[in-house]
């Protein structure tokens, strides 16, 4: 365990769980109380396993594991108990894309896995119940899929990515190449399917897209200029821009009315006031030197009425044996009382 602190009431990295060095994705969501992650591991016989694990609030407690039929590669909240999960498998004609719904009941996982069409290969969620929407990055566009039928958007997108919904917009993370360097905001109008872009011209290293609680305000993060930049959802426009010194801005997070950015080179967290107009940069914690398996913060998800952060790294260097990725529990008290919102109660 990798400590930061001496005392209770200082600040404490917690390492939880150590990760497959070669794990590309970042499954990882709390939500309803529990800590939801998707891990690799390789047999002795050289194949691949995937795993879903639930933890509970602290995330140092394993409750339950389950090996679904498919990868675990995104979790996202589904509805109040339940979460989703998107993953492939591979099969007799090839790729296939999968999603799985999730539930915590009598102490066991419980899962109910949905096999996409072969034409459909996915990756991001946004949506309820009644109404999913997944990104085709091949396809430059999205699929809408209920429960009597899936159909293809009409809509081109260029490489579709990290997907948000309020109310009757939809709001998607475009990439137009694999470098990162030019990028845009889009909202997709669900009513008439109309697109219009945020910026008028690409952004510099789009990583994150994520709405803030009061649904009025989208956060995404700028990696190559240093910043966060904030999007009116009602107006589509831009409302601000943050600059986060000496690092690039990656993961992005909401800890009661605050505001919590990820980043990498070096690995850090920076904490954002979103009560002060305009929002205000109050703190900001580097992990470099700290440990040699938290690399980056690629993830990062929140225990909102305990204060937990909890950190996912992904990537490794191939010339650095030493370095791979885990799962890491941050807790400041400092934090927690200056963010604190309804229903925030602490350790």
């Amino acid at each position: 365990m990798v400590c930061l602190g001496l005392f209770a009431s200082e600040p404490r990295l917690e390492k939880l769980v150590s990760l497959n060095r070669a794990e590309g994705y970042t499954p990882q969501v709390f939500h309803d109380g529990y800590l939801w992650l998707g891990r690799w591991r390789t047999g002795d016989d050289g194949t691949d396993h995937h795993f879903l694990e639930i933890r509970d609030q602290a995330g140092a407690n394993l409750l339950h594991s389950v090996e679904p039929r498919h990868s675990v590669q995104y979790l996202f909240p589904f509805d109040k108990k339940r979460i989703l999960f998107t993953g492939k498998r591979f099969t007799a004609k090839g790729w296939r894309s999968y999603f799985t719904i999730a539930s915590f009941e009598n102490k066991k996982i419980k899962t109910e896995t949905h096999q996409l069409p072969e034409q459909f290969q996915v990756e991001e969620f946004t949506g309820d119940p009644e109404k999913l929407f997944f990104n085709l990055v091949s396809d430059r566009t999205l699929i809408e899929v209920n429960p009597k039928s899936i159909r293809q958007l009409p809509l081109t997108i260029f490489g579709p990515g990290m997907m948000t919904k309020i109310a009757d917009s939809l709001f998607v993370l475009e990439r137009r190449s694999r470098l990162p360097g030019d990028e845009d905001v889009l909202r997709v109008n669900l009513t008439n399917l109309k697109v219009d872009r945020v910026f008028s011209a690409n952004r510099n290293g789009l990583l994150s897209l994520i709405a803030l609680n009061d649904r009025k305000t989208l956060a995404t993060s700028e990696s190559l200029s240093h910043q966060v930049l904030l999007i009116d959802s009602q107006t589509n426009k831009l409302k601000g821009t943050i600059t986060i010194p000496g690092s690039n801005p990656d993961s992005l997070a909401q800890l009661g009315d605050c505001l919590v950015v990820g980043s990498y080179a070096p690995p850090s967290l920076t904490l954002i006031d979103l009560k002060s107009s305009p929002p205000q940069l109050i703190d900001r914690v580097s992990f470099e030197g700290q440990t040699e398996d938290l690399p980056n913060v690629k993830k990062i998800s929140v225990n909102p009425s305990k204060g937990f952060l909890f950190l996912r790294s992904i990537g490794f260097l191939q010339d650095d044996p030493k370095t791979t990725n885990s799962v890491y529990r941050y807790f400041n008290p400092r934090w927690l009382e200056k963010c604190q919102a309804a229903g925030m109660q602490g350790e």
